[in-house]
Order: C-alpha cells, then structure tokens, then sequence
C-alpha cells in the first residue's frame, strides 16, 4: 500500500498522461480497486502479473491513463511473455520487462518483439541488459543479437544515464521516431526503489502534422545560452509604458529569438526500413563496422 500511495503522490505532483509501470510483483490475490490512483484509470487488459515465480512475485505490468486519455490495447503478436502492447493517437507504446535471470530463448522472443515493432513506436521498460554501452554501440555476445535486432528495426536507444542505484543503465527507451521525444530525464526514486523514474514528454500528431517538415530538436537545445540571452535583456526598458498585448509579444518574441538560435533543427524522418535497406546491405554494414573493433 506505501508504494501505491507514494505512486499517487508523484501522480498528483506531476501529472502525466500516462504511467507505466515494471516489477508490480503484482498477484491475483491483489485487486485493481487496491492499485487505484485518483484521477487515473489502471487499464484492466494492460494488467500483467509475473506468473513464474512463487505467488507472482518480482515483474508484472500495469499501465495508468488519466481519466480522458484514449488507449487502445493491441493484440500480443511474439511470443515473448512480459510485455503488453497499446496505441495513443498514432504512437504504438510497448511496455518492456525482461528478467535477469530469463533464459536464452526469452532474450530470442524479446528481439522477435523488436523486430515486429511498425512505426511511431516506443519501446519502453527494465530490459536488464547492463552490459550494452549504447553511446559506444558495445556489448557482451549475450547482447549481440539483440543489438542486432534494434539495429534492424532503426530503433534509437534515448536513456544516456544511469537508471539504476548501482549505476548501469537497466531502463531504455527505444523508438523510430526519436524526433518526436521532446524531453527524457531522470525523474528521482520512488521510496526504496532501486531504479529511477523516467519522465517522458512525446509530440502526439495531430491532423496538421506533416512528416519530413523540421522540427526543433529539445534533446540538444542550450538551455545555458537561452537563460543567459533573456537574463542580459533590459526587460525594463523594453516594457515600460507598453500595453499588455504589446508586452506579451516583445516577450515572446524574444524567446522565439533565443529558441532560433539555441535549438537546433531537423528533419523528421518516418518511420520503418527504407526500401533500399536490404537484409544483406544490413548485414555487410555490420560486418564492415565489426572489422573496426565494434561489438554487436
């Protein structure tokens, strides 16, 4: 009861859209009235309880949408067990947990799960694969085919810093279309909890959106140089005497001055294989990179 009221308290400080949540260590004997959050609801068929341990115990899925938010399950289509699958808008989110300790065909299902993904889809959970340096694209054998595999997929892995106490990176989120994740951080330790929260803030599409049109890349804005250029404004001098319309648009015009210069610009690019991407252009890419020292 102390997580789930912990878990009601970052809910109402933060209020996000969605949570996700791995390792429930949830049970039948655990009722969804009992995992209730004010002002969300836990979503029935996302609901996975861990199954292969003694009572349920460690894994399990649940996923919280605030009251308003449409989500639409998807069918399970791989054979890899603890992941539940469901669709905001045009964005497909798949909530990972893979154990330590699952065997070798489980880490096969898992990138028969990867590979399977379509576009706009955001992988997103505790794979337990702290032996993958993702900035490095390194790995042990163990990892090699599933590295592969989001290879493959032209999935992009986004977490760049520690998620867990002991410092490895245990939570990924992986996705097609990175463009579209606005902000990715470390959100802080539920209570005792050994991994970090993940705070993630997604561009949904809407009927206006066009793919291949630039879009500002927040990941890698300079948010020093921004602070920085509106603090050196004599805001004073600029608003004395001004109208409040006339204020608020030398104000915004000022920071659409700042984001010009600080954010920078790219294109979208959609989602899925380009169709001169073949199997084995895949395959000589990774042969030639291997040749240079890379770990697959």
């Amino acid at each position: 009861m102390k997580k789930v009221d912990e878990l009601g308290c970052v809910a109402d400080l933060n209020r996000p859209d969605l949570i996700l949540v791995t390792e429930s260590w949830c049970n039948e004997d655990i009722s969804n009235a009992f995992l209730s959050l004010d002002g969300y609801e836990l979503i029935p068929d996302l609901r996975m309880d861990r199954e292969t341990t003694a009572r349920g115990r460690g894994g399990g899925l649940l996923v919280y949408a605030k009251e308003g938010v449409k989500v639409l399950k998807n069918d399970h289509t791989v054979k890899f067990q603890q992941y539940c699958s469901f669709t905001i808008n045009d964005v497909t989110f798949y909530l990972v947990y893979r154990s330590p300790n699952s065997p070798p065909e489980a880490m096969k299902e898992l990138e028969g799960l990867v590979k399977a993904v379509g576009r706009n889809s955001i992988l997103i959970g505790d794979f337990n694969l702290p032996d993958i340096d993702w900035n490095a694209g390194t790995g042990a054998r163990r990892s090699r085919d599933f590295m592969e595999a989001t290879e493959e997929a032209l999935l992009e892995q986004l977490v760049d810093f520690p998620t867990h106490i002991r410092g490895n990176c245990l939570d990924l989120v992986l996705t097609n279309m990175p463009e579209r994740i606005l902000e990715l951080s470390d959100a802080g330790r539920l209570g005792s909890s050994d991994h970090v929260m993940l705070c993630l803030t997604v561009a949904m599409q809407d009927k206006d959106f066009k793919q291949d049109r630039p879009r500002l890349n927040w990941r890698k804005a300079d948010w020093g140089a921004m602070r920085h250029g509106l603090a050196a404004m004599d805001w004073n001098t600029a608003l004395h005497g001004r109208s409040v319309h006339d204020m608020w648009n030398i104000f915004r015009t000022e920071v659409e001055n700042e984001v010009k210069k600080n954010v920078p610009v790219r294109k979208e690019r959609k989602g899925g294989r380009a169709a001169w991407m073949t199997r084995e252009i895949l395959a000589a890419v990774r042969k030639s990179t291997s040749r240079r020292g890379r770990v697959l």
